[in-house]
């Protein structure tokens, strides 16, 4: 009996090394600079997978996975596709990773996506370096990122030498945080710089006084804001006047803005700071009759989805409050944007004509 399971034991491995043998020296005489291509392409890969780039898909760059942009870019792209009458079974309008604002508008600029989410900033720049050559085009504001500064809990702070009296943590390197933090930073002449912390140390370095202040730009409300107040007795610290005249100046596209009292539960005063806007952003190229009928769309659309996601508080129902938005941003409207706004004016005409 042993013999025979010796035997079996040999006729069943046999075969797997004789395999691994083939497919190593399959790789050994393979070229060492087509190896090498594996590689690089693996390195190199762009955040959207090649094969999406298909006109089968209207791409809707958003940003990763753990931020705002993607899960409500998918909303916007469920929306889209189950108000849009198509003959087509698939879904075509499909939210995509990518790495946020400064990816979306390099995918747009190169005409790999149809649509991108971008903080107002980020477009406006990319606009004034080659204002003449640019195709970006301003579709619909979204909503506001509104920027959180909580302190750590009072308990540390009449305490001059707690740890973390002149520590702050700024934001993620290479975040729109971090580049918002420092430009309040260098507006209000202020010494702190950033201290490195992984997202998921911010709270627990807030609440125990390693840090004394945090810096999170998001949408309004914001869960991570409402822990920390709610459950780590952090509060929010709330800009002067003064502070915020030189702050406006400073950032880019920035507007005063009110956090109302009770946003976060134990918050029980307003809290004064600067909110920056989101917006839709599209390629000169894409036809005018495309996007006229998508910020048709996204304006009729826009209060239904501000009740139903918190995040959206912000986003504009009205559209003169819209139009307004983004003429005080300084970047171009699209042609479609431009078709739709004068419709809805005629409208508004032939309403108020009827009325009289």
């Amino acid at each position: 009996m042993e013999k025979l399971q010796r035997t079996n034991i040999v006729y069943f491995v046999l075969p797997i090394f004789v395999a691994i043998g083939l497919i190593a020296g399959l790789f050994y005489f393979l070229p060492a600079h087509e190896q090498m291509t594996k590689i690089e392409r693996l390195e190199v890969e762009a955040p959207i997978p090649p094969q999406l780039y298909s006109s089968s898909y209207h791409l809707i760059g958003t940003g990763n996975k753990l931020g705002t942009y993607y899960p409500l870019g998918k909303i916007l792209a469920d929306y889209f596709n189950n108000n849009i009458n198509t003959n087509e079974t698939d879904s075509v309008f499909k939210a995509i990773e990518t790495n946020s604002s400064i990816d979306n508008v390099k995918l747009l600029e190169a005409g790999n996506i149809l649509l991108g989410m971008s903080e107002s900033r980020i477009v406006k720049e990319a606009y004034l370096k080659d204002s003449k050559n640019s195709k970006l085009r301003l579709v619909w504001p979204l909503w506001y990122d509104i920027i959180h500064v909580l302190k750590t809990p009072e308990k540390y702070e009449n305490k001059h030498l707690f740890p973390g009296r002149l520590r702050a943590y700024l934001g993620q390197e290479h975040s729109s945080t971090l580049r918002t933090s420092e430009e309040i930073l260098k507006a209000l002449k202020s010494p702190r710089s950033n201290f490195p912390l992984n997202s998921n140390e911010v709270i627990s370095s807030l609440s125990t006084g390693k840090i004394g202040f945090a810096v999170i730009q998001a949408g309004m409300p914001n869960t991570t804001v409402a822990d920390a107040i709610l459950f780590n007795n952090c509060t929010l610290y709330s800009f002067s006047d003064e502070a915020i005249d030189k702050i406006l100046k400073q950032v880019s596209t920035s507007k005063s803005f009110i956090i109302p009292a009770r946003t976060y539960g134990a918050q029980q005063e307003t809290v004064q700071t600067i909110a920056i806007p989101n917006v839709l952003v599209a390629s000169a190229d894409t036809p005018a009759e495309t996007v006229n009928m998508l910020t048709s769309l996204l304006v009729k659309g826009s209060m239904r989805m501000k009740l139903r996601y918190s995040t959206l508080e912000t986003l504009p129902v009205d559209i003169a409050d819209g139009e307004r938005i983004l003429k005080e941003l300084g970047i171009p409207l699209h042609e479609g944007t431009i078709d739709f706004l004068e419709l809805s004016r005629q409208e508004l005409n032939n309403r108020n004509n009827r009325n009289e």
